[in-house]
């Protein structure tokens, strides 16, 4: 039995165009009777401006569904008559066999709001890293695999990546949020069948983008083990490790504990891939023993010349740990017995947290140089840069530049610029969008809403990360206007309802990512309230909740640099925005003080 609110692969009815098209009066689509390569590039041109960058948010967009359903529109959806499809087993062994029959259907509608989001996100990074081409923003590419999937697999049937996959709940302690296959003894024909079915499916739609057969199986390799799931570590701090490996899970976590972005995030990457690959045990010198005047560690903490055995960095971190976890952590590959051999994987994870726990310290602190400056570059270049020069200093500094250079330019365009391949979804194939579900709480467990005046706080505690009003978009770069408060909020933080009111949505909203709107009545006002990048939605549209109820987890989905909340506060019940003039919206900030000074 599948439960709402767990990963349930990443398949899903993803948001359309039509969905984010009214924000753009100048494309008049009114009498669009269908979208086919040559009628839809001006609207996804309009779309560009508007979609984030963020790689969850562009692979959403990247779904083709229809702007109208007028009678000759409907005809249009029907692929020709004159010419015939070949098999599919002719078209993956041959994609050319395609061509006659995609050319007759030029101006035929497609869609693929029920492709697997895991497969389309991890197609589009064997895409870019190995063709150079942006599957998620290239129209043609797009329609190929709508009319390919209505042909070959009407029904839906073989497109879901974790048809016949039972779903894995956690527990307090290790929570695994998860589906697994049953394993190949264990299956019955019918789902042999079927997995293989699925296969054929997206080999062909892998084919016919363009990839090689290499490519094509890592695609759907990939894109089955993010549909089903990744295991998802909860330490005793309540930060977060998710991913399929160490620089993964770093990745993820420099995003979502350190709130960088993308970006600075990639440059942090190749640089500990450099000088660890992400292993919390590996020293840099043999000899039966660790020795505090090597390298250690995620970052090879090292004793400089002169530091005594107190005051050197190898010793602060293996204090430090010790501190933490204790003695048995601080090992490594020559120790007796192995790291290995002496930890668990849980165990390993939990050094790896506390490294970089202990990193981020260290850079916040004694680093600061080098912590403001990643913290403002804007390229995985620079911020790669950064690090080697004034954070690690090695002895061939310039052969390490251009080596970091291009090593976090590589990881950033392999990444699809997002944390998304470790991030677990939760969505069906009749959903209205895909929601990035992230299991662990960041603390917040704890924390009661606090009240000014009559009405509840969204968040137990305020801090401001970015203001109300125009700016320059952090993703777009256009100077539009923000319609909400940015509040700071690490992954996990409850968010509550400031009054009593009736959901009007919950869901994947587009940029806004998952996302809750409600209509609520206060003084005998309208009043419409809107959180944005949330990790889970705990209400459904149509609910009705009180004030101060718990009605979701912050998060980082959607059009995001990091993990925060977006909170708007409407004074009508409407979410009507031009980008470019405040609307019904007010500054959120300034309403909630409002609220207490009125008693």
């Amino acid at each position: 039995m599948r439960k709402s609110g767990f990963h349930r692969g990443m398949t899903a009815a993803l948001l359309g165009a039509s969905l984010f098209l009214s924000g753009f009066a100048s494309v008049d689509v009114a009498d669009t009777e269908a979208i086919s390569p040559t009628t839809l590039t001006p609207i996804l041109a309009a779309l560009d401006s508007g979609i984030s960058q963020s790689f969850i948010s562009e692979a959403q967009a990247a779904q083709i569904t229809p702007v109208s359903r007028t009678a000759a529109g409907i005809a249009a959806a029907n692929p020709a008559d004159d010419v015939s499809a070949p098999s599919i087993e002719d078209a993956v062994n041959d994609t050319s066999s395609l061509d006659e029959w995609l050319a007759a259907n030029e101006q035929t509608w497609t869609s693929i709001d029920t492709l697997d989001m895991g497969w389309i996100m991890s197609a589009a990074v064997q895409l870019k890293a190995n063709n150079n081409v942006d599957l998620l923003s290239s129209p043609e590419l797009k329609w190929k695999i709508g009319l390919a999937i209505a042909q070959y697999d009407p029904s839906g049937e073989y497109r879901r990546l974790d048809n016949f996959a039972e779903y894995m709940g956690g527990n307090e302690t290790s929570t695994y949020d998860h589906f697994e296959r049953p394993d190949e003894e264990e299956q019955t024909e019918s789902q042999k069948e079927s997995y293989a079915k699925t296969e054929q499916l997206y080999t062909l739609l892998g084919k016919l983008i363009g990839l090689s057969d290499e490519n094509v199986k890592a695609a759907y390799d990939i894109g089955l083990k993010w549909a089903l799931g990744q295991t998802t570590t909860c330490n005793s701090d309540g930060s977060e490790l998710s991913g399929t490996n160490e620089l993964e899970k770093i990745y993820n976590w420099l995003q979502s504990n350190a709130e960088m972005t993308a970006e600075q995030a990639s440059g942090v990457v190749a640089n500990i891939s450099a000088e660890s690959g992400g292993i919390p045990w590996k020293a840099e010198i043999a000899g039966g023993s660790l020795n505090v005047k090597f390298g250690w560690g995620i970052v090879q903490w090292t004793n400089a010349p002169g530091s005594t055995e107190q005051t050197g960095r190898h010793s602060k971190v293996r204090d430090y740990v010790k501190e933490k976890l204790g003695d048995k952590f601080y090992t490594s590959q020559y120790s007796t017995p192995l790291a290995t051999e002496a930890l668990t994987a849980e165990e390993i994870d939990q050094l790896l947290s506390v490294q970089l726990d202990y990193m981020k310290q260290e850079l916040s602190t004694s680093y600061q140089a080098v912590w403001d400056g990643i913290k403002s570059s804007s390229s995985p270049e620079d911020a790669a840069e950064i690090w080697v020069r004034q954070y690690e200093r090695p002895r061939e500094i310039e052969k390490a530049v251009t080596d970091r250079r291009k090593a976090a330019a590589a990881w950033y365009a392999s990444h699809g610029g997002s944390g998304a391949s470790s991030s677990t979804s939760s969505s069906s194939s009749t959903d209205s969008g895909s929601s990035s579900v992230q299991t662990c709480s960041g603390g917040g467990d704890t924390e009661v809403p606090t009240y000014v005046g009559d009405i509840a706080m969204p968040l137990a505690k305020l801090e401001i990360s970015d203001q109300y009003g125009v700016r320059i978009h952090p993703l777009s770069g256009i100077r539009k206007f923000h319609y909400g408060m940015d509040y700071k909020a690490v992954i996990g933080t409850p968010v509550y309802a400031i009054a009593d009111g009736t959901v009007k949505s919950a869901g994947a909203l587009g940029t806004c990512g998952i996302a809750i709107e409600i209509y609520h009545n206060i003084n005998g006002s309208q009043i419409g309230t809107r959180s944005c990048h949330l990790s889970q939605a705990l209400v459904s549209a149509g609910d009705t909740v009180t004030k101060g109820q718990q009605i979701a987890l912050s998060g980082n989905t959607g059009g995001s640099t990091g993990a925060h909340l977006h909170f708007e506060v409407r004074t009508s019940w409407s979410f009507a925005q031009d980008g470019s003039t405040a609307g019904n919206s007010v500054n959120p900030d300034e309403w909630l003080k409002a609220q207490g000074s009125s008693e």
